[in-house]
C-alpha cells in the first residue's frame, strides 16, 4: 500500500457516510465514488486503479503484494493501482466505499 490507514475523524467532523464521503470528494464530476455492500466470508482478487476505500461498518484486509492492511469502520485507506486481494472478516457484513479519481479526458468538457 502507498499509505497506512488513517481514522474518518482525522480527516472530518461529520458522521461517516456515503453523503460525507461525496461532500469531502468535489466537484462530483471528478470522482467515481462506489459504494458496496459484501457478505462475512467474502473474498475475491482484482485489479484497480489508484484510489480510497472507506469502511463504512464491518471490517476487511487489502493486499497489494507482499502489504496488508486490516481496516474497521471508521477507517479509510489510499491504494495503489495494480493487483488486490480482497477479503471481508469477521461475522458481519461490510459495508464500504471505493473513491477513484477521473481522468481529466474522461470528464465532461465544461468540469475539466
Amino acid at each position: 500500500m502507498t499509505a497506512a490507514p488513517h481514522q474518518w475523524s482525522e480527516i472530518s467532523r461529520e458522521s461517516l457516510t456515503v453523503g460525507a464521503i461525496r461532500e469531502l470528494h468535489a466537484p462530483a464530476s471528478h470522482y467515481r465514488i462506489s459504494p458496496n455492500r459484501y457478505e462475512a466470508g467474502v473474498a475475491f482478487p482484482g485489479t484497480s486503479r489508484a484510489g480510497r476505500l472507506y469502511v463504512l461498518s464491518g471490517a476487511c484486509s487489502r493486499r497489494v503484494g507482499e502489504c496488508r492492511v486490516t481496516l474497521k469502520a471508521g477507517m479509510f485507506v489510499d491504494f495503489p493501482a495494480g493487483n488486490f486481494e480482497f477479503e471481508v472478516l469477521g461475522e458481519d457484513q461490510i459495508q464500504l466505499v471505493n473513491v477513484w479519481l477521473i481522468p481529466g479526458q474522461y470528464r465532461a468538457k465544461d468540469d475539466a
